[in-house]
């Protein structure tokens, strides 16, 4: 008997702590079947691409909700009646594009009739519902009039009444030696002062160059701007443009094209001698309407209290957007990677954090409106429901189903505000201990999804994404980012150290 109770006692000695025992149980939970129901349910057909405001993002945010509430995470948002639920509203403003926009170009003695949303787009600022604007068109080369540098696009021409095209960027070298193409550290190097300067001098809207990179994405950016606009609050959307009193119309690479044959000067390829001039007989006419219709779009949020009473009033927040584009030309985009991957991995760190509590709370939120401009996460940063000098640190999840467009075994992170480095040695710790990726971290900081909110408020942040410095694959934002081609093994794995860097920064790390 003196020898059992010995040997048992050894056995608990080489046995890890209770604490272990419970979040190695926990991680278990992680497992490619539920993985699997949750990606096929959040990308399938039935939610239509989860477009920020539409009845499939909807039915994905009380999915989300609902899988919350099954693994015991905590409720924080109060609603009207100070009753604590999981959807966060974001009060917005739809504004809709009718099909009253129209435009009709006049040149060379004839005239033509423009495709909104294929030939050109709008941004306006305005909130009537019907905006009319006529005009010659003059070509006002870059619009920067600048006596100190001996610069004056304007000089001699009458824009009164007019709608003058306007070129984006500032001149190169091969035009002149005034800019340099630098940026000159006075208002014309923004675009806005160059419309407000051009609106001043009576013009009535202004056409924009791109430049030949941008030009080249033309049919990415056309669905984007002429589509559905949100903003949160019921102002104007953040536009490029947030000060411009005219509307600003973009034209596409062949009309410019046609209406500069023969004029001595092509914008868009700059080749010819670089000048400006009123281009004769040529007139445009645009036609806005814009709808508006006021919407409630949650953000789902919850939260695992921490087990350490000196420490559960500092938290850690994982997200994910939840949103996608919707449907297109008839086409649903399902977004299986984009987002549908992060979301579900917010989801299982979720319920493995909720049966092993950590030291600290850790906080989970699915976002709506990053592809709408991170509205989700500016709104939660805005309107925390904790204070926000408690939040420690945010783990943002992007893309994380889909591997085989990049490098074997690497994991990609985004580093933000981390000055003590305590996130770089946290994720590094967690990958050596039990994962072995090749771990491609840079030292730039690099934008583009949720995190952006946290890095503008000085909160440390880490993305573990699926993109760059690699490149994405070739179904993103396309359609066929279906839930067939998540690669289940590789995002149960990834999903797996996420879960494990969360406890380290709940127990140990943070600022």
């Amino acid at each position: 008997m003196r020898l059992l109770v010995i040997g048992f006692a050894v056995v608990l000695a080489l046995a890890p702590p209770l604490g272990e025992l419970e979040a190695q149980s926990a991680a278990g939970s992680i497992t490619e079947a539920e993985i699997r129901e949750h990606i096929y349910y959040l990308a399938s057909d039935e939610l239509r691409g989860r477009d920020t405001g539409s009845e499939g993002y909807e039915l994905a945010a009380r999915y989300a909700a609902a899988q919350l509430l099954a693994d015991g995470v905590l409720p924080v948002i109060p609603d009207q009646n100070g009753e604590l639920g999981y959807l966060q509203p974001l009060a917005m403003s739809k504004r809709t594009f009718g099909p009253g926009n129209a435009a009709q170009l006049s040149a060379g003695g004839g005239s033509s009739s423009l495709d909104f949303g294929t030939d050109y787009f709008v941004i306006s600022n305005s909130t009537r519902e019907r905006e009319e604007i006529s005009g010659s068109l003059v070509f006002v080369g870059y619009g920067i009039e600048d006596s100190a540098r001996g610069w004056n696009d304007l000089e001699g021409l009458d824009l009164s009444g007019s709608i003058p095209i306007a070129m984006f960027g500032l001149p190169g070298e091969d035009i002149t030696a005034a800019f340099a193409g630098e940026n000159p550290g006075n208002p014309w190097a923004f675009f806005q002062g160059r419309i407000a300067a051009l609106e001043a001098r009576g013009a009535v809207g202004v056409v924009v160059v791109l430049d030949p990179g941008t030009m080249r994405n033309w049919d990415r950016l056309v669905p984007y701007f002429a589509g559905d606009q949100l903003t949160v609050g019921g102002g104007a959307p953040r536009s490029q443009f947030p000060e411009a009193k005219i509307p600003v119309v973009f034209l596409g690479a062949q009309l410019l094209s046609e209406l500069f044959a023969g004029q001595g000067f092509d914008p868009i390829s700059l080749e010819g001698t670089y000048s400006t001039f009123a281009l004769e007989g040529a007139q445009l006419s645009v036609v806005i309407q814009i709808g508006q219709e006021a919407l409630s779009v949650p953000n789902v949020v919850g939260m695992v209290e921490g087990s350490d009473p000196a420490l559960k009033d500092e938290y850690v927040v994982v997200g994910a957007h939840l949103d996608h584009v919707g449907v297109r030309d008839g086409e649903i985009y399902n977004g299986a990677d984009d987002n549908a991957s992060g979301s579900v991995g917010v989801l299982e760190v979720a319920e493995a954090i909720a049966q092993a509590p950590p030291r600290r709370s850790v906080i989970f939120v699915l976002y709506t409106g990053e592809e709408r401009g991170i509205l989700g996460s500016r709104h939660f940063v805005e309107n925390p429901p904790v204070p926000l000098e408690g939040i420690v640190a945010n783990v943002n999840i992007e893309m994380i189903g889909r591997w085989s467009h990049r490098p074997p075994e690497t994991i990609f992170a985004i580093l933000g505000t981390d000055d003590d480095g305590a996130l770089r040695d946290a994720l590094t710790r967690v990958n050596e201990a039990g994962f072995g990726y090749d771990l491609e971290a840079p030292e730039r900081f690099l934008g583009g999804s949720d995190h952006m909110a946290f890095q503008a408020v000085g909160i440390p942040n880490i993305t573990i994404a699926g993109s760059p410095p690699s490149g994405t694959h070739e179904d993103y934002h396309g359609p066929g980012d279906e839930a067939d081609k998540i690669e289940i093994p590789a995002m149960r794995k990834a999903t797996a150290l996420i879960y494990e860097l969360t406890l380290e920064l709940a127990n140990r790390g943070g600022r």
